[in-house]
């Protein structure tokens, strides 16, 4: 890829930066009222939010943070950076995949089937070091950077509509006769019976 100006790279950042502020007041504001409503799946359905919130946040750190290193700093710094922040995607990755497991299975395969994240995200992380050597370059760094903003881009779409299908998941998780019969929701739905 050619060279990318600096005014480019930190107009990637601004809008990197927007988009990690949007999502906070989204997730804080929004969601935390939403997972009210739910009761057969609300532990789970929150759980698997917030890891996949923390992943789409690293993305976006991450195309962030390279952006405006590609402009400041020399390339061992952002190499340094980009592995660093890499590492921290993947650890997030793999919470997500571990909560989307524990979600009713009718609720994975319409929502969360976090497989589908994997290969793009290796792709995403590692094309750097694939294409440009070692320390990582500018332009291999550059592409990386739009891969994995479009990435953020649309994992920040998923969880949207993960988020204002709350009724729909919570309806697909009692049509679910294993999750139905787990002894956490025989217990939740127990206690909801009780009379006081």
């Amino acid at each position: 890829m050619a060279s990318v100006s600096e005014g480019l790279l930190l107009t990637i950042a601004q809008i990197a930066a927007t988009l990690i502020g949007l999502l906070l007041v989204g997730m804080f504001f929004y969601l935390e009222t939403g997972f009210r409503r739910l009761s057969t799946v609300r532990v789970e359905a929150a759980a698997f939010l917030r890891a996949t919130t923390k992943l789409v946040l690293l993305l976006y750190a991450l195309v962030l943070a390279v952006s405006l290193a590609l402009v400041a700093f020399d390339p061992l710094v952002v190499t340094a950076l980009h592995v660093l922040l890499s590492v921290a995607v993947l650890a997030a990755l793999v919470e997500m995949t571990v909560r989307a497991r524990r979600l009713p299975r009718a609720v994975r395969r319409r929502h969360a089937a976090a497989w589908r994240v994997w290969p793009p995200t290796i792709i995403a992380l590692a094309l750097p070091a694939l294409t440009g050597g070692w320390p990582l370059a500018a332009p291999a760094l550059t592409d990386a950077v739009f891969l994995v903003g479009a990435l953020a881009v649309f994992l920040t779409g998923g969880l949207l509509l993960f988020a204002f299908d709350l009724g729909g998941v919570e309806r697909l998780a009692a049509e679910d006769p294993q999750h139905s019969a787990s002894p956490s929701n025989a217990a939740r739905r127990a206690g909801r019976n009780i009379p006081t």
